[in-house]
């Protein structure tokens, strides 16, 4: 080990700037460590410097007290501490003193080793101090106190404080962050600089927060040849992961080749020789010219079989007596229908636009249900979507992975085969919303007997993970579906479901129609920036004025984009200025996060048990310890430093995140900047997220091109006709 007299070890770190005051340098001793969070890095210290006790803040690693550190940053004034230095780098070099390495041994966590005795054994070696513990521990024993089995522990502990630090900042010279690097040093110990130079792919592929892109710009650094073998293979599996994430389940071998070419830029031969290797070793799984991730495949095949399966099952529930059928009286032919077959069948699907009635279908089905003392279960992907159908019900409904119970030690549902739910009836509502890989969870859990009534709407936009399998199961012909057409008469009267309809129909939306209510309007503004103004003056001044409603929580702004000045990234920073613009608050990156902020996760935690696309709002901000309270559905989460990719503001949302919310009042913006998007699928979702109010805002030419434009986005799958040869095999 160097000697930790002059010892220099460089951890730099990114941290956000915020702007407050120019860049500016410290060098001072670490008096005292308030706060280290060891999984982010994030640290509060007492720092003395030229003469005067200052506070520093930032991401460092491990540190202990007696340390100099050499930091860039800026000064900026705490609403809550005060002046800090926030550093954006930091150097930190072995103490200097003997002072200074007395305290610094006193708390580096050495057992036993307290203020005394790191005062003896820095008096007894001087500034040799650290290499005498390196040496090993027969010459420690000559200081009082310290027997055989105490110096074997002490330089024991060393020599692990030694190697940690070596890993950590080798780690970080490689370009991790400290977060990624303690959790590569969780996976690999020791080993891990070596395994992450000579192949830092595989790294990538067992260790959360390191990706593709990063683990090739460490392979371009470490002289790893941009022909190897394993980027190659690497970035083959990247392609498709990345295919997963824009909805598909496989691709066909010819557009992953194509993928893997721009991605990876060698020839294409080269690839088409690893991704026969690929398959060859069943890393990759190959179905005809499709390949798939083989967990993918075997999901979709599971989810054939047994949707095919309970669809040939006749249940043990009898026919609908007069009693039962008079309870229907109310409903249209094509809802007594789907209530029968809920009794007659195994699977039964159940799709129909806004006002069509699904809700009441579903009330009728549950009394029927409570009649024959029938054990239901109601549930939907998102919690919004639960507590509506809970509401409608009178019955308690939960989300789908609540249902299923993770285990959050195995970070898999505890509801399986092995462990089915107990139910004769399992209702899932805004099934369209059902990636695969839920419904594939779903159905393992489902009892053998039993219906499964999957209640959705086919015109809404796919789910946003991989799979269409609401609209493959409607279109598959394989399984009993009830089409709701019929709009009822508390429906009518309102524009927001005529609109709905008539642009699922193909026709432009209107403002006014015999006998509606004013619940939708239409703004038509040609230029972005009138438009974003427009929208900012609806949100915060015409619509809470005009339903008496607050802007910060009863009104959801959509738009199909992130990017741009009409994209949720730009829009959520305005709507934030202007309906939350100070108090207390926690900057990550390039924003700041407050006390009153809607806030949407944009990724599944099951240790946390909150979901993509859940709504909540911060409660308090500990700034000192870099932490969030998030309260969502009245649970209140702890989020720190490292937790915040996974939070998004949410005044404003994407389309695609609002499925299954509904909300006292949307604001719909279209532009032709996002003419990529603009599909009829997008614009009818859209308009179908206001409960009382809907503004359509945009240039006409955009909501003429969204309402004519028919096309979905294809995605890849073949559940569909899985689910018709697994019929065809069975006859």
């Amino acid at each position: 080990m160097p000697d930790r007299r002059t010892e220099d070890t460089q951890l730099s770190i990114a941290l956000p700037s915020p702007g407050e005051s120019e860049v500016a340098g410290i060098i001072g001793t670490i008096e005292r460590v308030v706060f280290h969070n060891g999984e982010s890095g994030w640290s509060v210290l007492r720092v003395t410097s030229e003469g005067s006790l200052i506070t520093v803040v930032g991401v460092t690693g491990i540190l202990a007290e007696g340390e100099t550190i050499e930091a860039s940053g800026r000064w900026v004034e705490n609403p809550r501490f005060g002046r800090q230095f926030q550093a954006e780098t930091v150097r930190v070099r072995g103490p200097s003193t003997l002072e200074g390495m007395k305290r610094y041994l006193a708390t580096c966590g050495l057992p036993g080793v307290r203020e005394r005795l790191a005062e003896r054994l820095v008096d007894e070696f001087g500034l040799q101090t650290f290499d005498v513990l390196s040496s090993g521990s027969d010459s420690i024993r000559a200081v009082a106190g310290i027997g055989r089995k105490k110096a074997a522990r002490i330089c024991g502990a060393w020599s692990a404080v030694k190697a940690e630090r070596e890993v950590l900042v080798e780690l970080l010279g490689l370009g991790l962050g400290v977060g990624v690097a303690n959790r590569v040093t969780k996976e690999y110990g020791n080993r891990a600089p070596g395994v992450v130079r000579s192949n830092p792919y595989e790294v990538a592929d067992r260790v959360d927060g390191i990706g593709f892109r990063t683990a090739d710009r460490i392979a371009e650094q470490v002289g790893i040849e941009p022909t190897s073998s394993f980027r190659i293979a690497a970035g083959i599996v990247f392609a498709l992961k990345q295919a997963l994430d824009e909805g598909h389940t496989f691709l066909p071998a010819e557009d992953l080749v194509r993928r893997s070419g721009e991605l990876l830029g060698v020839e294409v031969a080269l690839i088409s020789e690893e991704l026969e290797n690929l398959v060859g070793h069943a890393r990759l799984a190959a179905d005809g010219e499709s390949v798939y991730l083989p967990s993918v495949l075997q999901m979709e095949i599971r989810v054939a079989q047994a949707l095919a399966g309970r669809s040939r099952a006749v249940t043990d529930f009898a026919a609908l007596s007069p009693a039962e059928e008079r309870l229907l009286v109310e409903l249209d032919d094509d809802q007594r229908a789907a209530v029968r077959r809920a009794f007659t069948a195994g699977v039964v699907v159940v799709t129909g636009g806004p006002g069509t009635g699904k809700t009441t279908l579903v009330r009728q089905v549950c009394h029927v249900c409570a009649a024959r003392e029938l054990r239901v279960i109601l549930c939907a992907p998102t919690g919004r979507a639960a507590r509506r159908m809970a509401e409608a019900t009178g019955r308690r409904a939960s989300t789908i992975h609540r249902l299923l119970e993770i285990d959050p030690l195995t970070m898999t549902f505890t509801r399986n085969q092995s462990n089915p739910l107990k139910a004769d009836l399992v209702v899932v509502d805004e099934s369209s919303m059902v990636d695969l890989p839920l419904m594939d969870s779903l159905v393992a859990a489902l009892p053998k007997r039993g219906t499964l009534l999957l209640v959705g709407d086919a015109d809404q936009l796919p789910p946003v993970g991989p799979g269409a399998v609401f609209k493959e199961t409607v279109a598959s012909g394989t399984v009993p579906v009830s089409r709701l057409t019929t709009i009822h008469r508390q429906a009518l009267g309102s524009l927001i479901v005529i609109n709905a309809h008539r642009v699922n129909r193909g026709l432009l939306p209107v403002e006014e129609s015999e006998g509606c209510t004013q619940d939708l309007f239409i703004i038509k503004r040609d230029e972005p920036e009138a438009l974003l103004a427009a929208v900012l003056e609806l949100v915060a001044r015409r619509i809470p004025g005009l339903l008496k409603i607050d802007p910060a929580r009863d009104i959801q702004v959509l738009t199909p984009m992130r990017r741009g000045v009409l994209g949720t990234e730009n829009l959520n920073a305005q709507l934030q200025a202007l309906l939350n613009p100070s108090g207390l608050g926690l900057t990550h990156g390039d924003r700041t996060l407050r006390v009153g902020d809607r806030v949407m996760q944009v990724k599944n935690d099951y240790g946390k048990m909150v979901f993509n696309g859940e709504l909540g709002s911060i409660e308090a901000v500990d700034t000192e310890a870099k932490q969030l309270t998030i309260s969502f559905d009245g649970r209140a989460l702890l989020y720190s430093t490292e937790d915040l990719d996974e939070i998004s503001l949410a005044y404003a949302s994407t389309v695609h995140k609002a499925q299954g919310s509904e909300f006292p009042a949307a604001v719909v913006l279209l532009h032709t900047q996002h003419y990529v998007m603009l599909r009829r699928n997008l614009l009818y979702t859209a308009l179908t997220r206001g409960r009382d109010l809907v503004v359509l805002i945009g240039s006409p030419r955009a909501i003429a091109i969204a309402t004519r434009n028919a096309r979905a986005d294809a995605r890849f799958s073949r559940l569909a006709q899985r689910l018709a040869d697994a019929m065809e095999s069975w006859k």
